[in-house]
């Protein structure tokens, strides 16, 4: 027997008549084999056929022929475990499939392969960025702690409002259903409003694991005042959990957004929509499990708001906890001004590059108000008073970087940079290499325009080089894929001259 491959349209019926031109070979004491491109290939809309192809010496010469067809998405060497049919020729000339073959043992891990295919996209691993297992089973234990902490919520808020409880009673219904209505409307109108306003940035594109982080915490912080309102007064009951309504439309809104940009970075292989879509069918078993688990912890603490309390505080450290995991595991390829300034300073200092891997293990991405200082020294956009104090100035920095689409201006303490309203992708990365390199040569070099003729010399060298690299390494230097402004720096409209 010899293995081959073919192709054909998918439900054809006569498998015969639309292959590619068969080619036969002679083989020794009679017979032929039919044979077809070695190897696997892979077409968009057509179905696979692997063919097990036999010839035997007998009285009429004749082949019997066994074809395995697999859906397009086949990925390894087990077609009946990835859908695949057997068919054969049969003694008519027709193509008949064949049963397949029972087996009566059971295999544990074949059957959790099979059940992971409902929750993994097609042709994984390939089809995905290497941490991908890893992030999905930490954010599915978040997903799992965060329903759960809302189903303790919920049961709290319907007490506090007067919908459900013994003490409830039809006009205090009527009243709690109102109140939910109210509460509910109050939450979508704040979510309308925040997204309006992070909609004129691009901070959920050029820092998803921030805004996922802040998604995550808003949520539970939405959630824990919620369990909090049985505490207020009857009176403060609305407004209390209005608040935390917006919080969780907030919450909810800033996390389909951050989805977005982390799902395309692990998509690899132009398949979004089947990231997507499998992250939708991951959550909705999250979802399951964590109701589920919320019902047994409620009733295992009964009414008790202390109690939900310290139910809730274990299941925000595992969301928060786990959340954070698997966002170190989204290798972002795309730059923000924190993942240009680590790799620009390590190439500076090193020598070499930094993969998107490496820089995602480093990164900071926690939503603290001090965040880091680390490139503090460098202002970008600002206004035009403190790119150039002196009007007189102004020749003078823009011959000292001529043919570029950026000004540059430091003092004693502070770079300035400024990018003209046509700079590209590649002419930020070249602003941003200049300014790391006149940083790192202050030191040795006196302040004065040697030190800003030096940088740019270097840049000019180096950066050909630099750009090369980043693209071997993985990173994006696109003009959609570099943000390293801010949502209040300005750029500079004019001709250098």
């Amino acid at each position: 027997p010899s293995f081959a491959l073919w192709f054909c349209h998918p439900g054809q019926d006569s498998f015969n008549r639309h292959y590619l031109p068969q080619q036969r070979r002679r083989m020794r004491g009679g017979g032929s084999l039919l044979y077809r491109a070695s190897g696997f290939r892979r077409h968009r809309g057509i179905n696979r056929l692997r063919t097990l192809a036999t010839s035997s010496r007998d009285a009429t010469k004749e082949s019997s022929y066994r074809v395995w067809q697999v859906p397009s998405s086949f990925s390894d060497d087990d077609p009946e475990s990835n859908g695949g049919i057997l068919f054969e020729r049969d003694a008519s000339n027709k193509w008949k499939p064949l049963p397949k073959q029972s087996d009566t043992s059971f295999d544990v891990m074949e059957l959790s392969k099979q059940a992971m295919t409902h929750f993994l996209p097609a042709q994984y691993p390939k089809s995905v960025a290497p941490g991908y297992f890893k992030f999905v089973s930490y954010y599915f234990i978040a997903s799992v702690a965060g329903s759960a902490s809302m189903v303790l919520s919920t049961q709290t808020l319907l007490l506090a409002v007067g919908v459900a409880g013994a003490n409830a009673h039809q006009a205090g219904i009527m009243a709690g259903a109102f109140n939910w209505v109210m509460k509910d409307f109050a939450g979508q109108v704040g979510g309308v409003l925040f997204a309006s306003q992070m909609g004129k940035t691009r901070a959920f594109d050029t820092d998803p694991k921030r805004w996922r982080m802040v998604s995550a915490m808003t949520l539970d912080g939405a959630t824990f005042l919620e369990i909090l309102s049985p505490l207020f007064h009857a009176s403060l009951v609305l407004p209390v959990a209005s608040i935390a309504n917006v919080g969780k439309n907030i919450g909810f809104l800033t996390a389909s957004a951050s989805k977005a940009a982390i799902h395309n970075t692990l998509a690899i292989q132009g398949n979004l929509g089947d990231v997507t879509a499998k992250a939708g069918s991951q959550a909705i078993m999250a979802s399951l499990m964590g109701t589920t688990l919320g019902i047994g912890m409620s009733s295992l603490l009964g009414h008790d708001t202390f109690k939900f309390s310290l139910g809730f505080c274990v299941l925000a450290a595992v969301h928060q906890g786990c959340n954070y995991l698997s966002l170190k595991e989204v290798p972002l390829s795309h730059f923000n001004r924190q993942r240009l300034h680590m790799v620009l300073k390590h190439y500076i200092e090193e020598g070499e590059i930094l993969s998107p891997k490496i820089v995602a293990d480093q990164e900071e991405f926690l939503p603290l108000p001090w965040g880091s200082k680390s490139w503090a020294w460098l202002s970008i956009g600002g206004p035009i008073a403190s790119l150039c104090p002196d009007p007189e100035d102004w020749n003078a920095i823009l011959q000292a970087t001529p043919d570029e689409n950026y000004i540059l201006r430091h003092s004693s303490d502070q770079i300035h940079l400024a990018f003209l309203s046509e700079a590209s992708g590649e002419d930020i990365v070249r602003a941003m290499f200049h300014a790391h390199q006149l940083e790192h040569l202050k030191p040795t070099i006196p302040t004065g325009t040697a030190v800003v003729e030096e940088s740019y010399q270097r840049m000019l060298e180096q950066s050909p080089i630099f750009l090369d690299k980043l693209k071997e390494s993985g990173w994006k230097t696109t003009t959609e894929s570099i943000s390293v402004e801010s949502s209040r720096s300005y750029r500079i409209h004019t001709k250098k001259r």
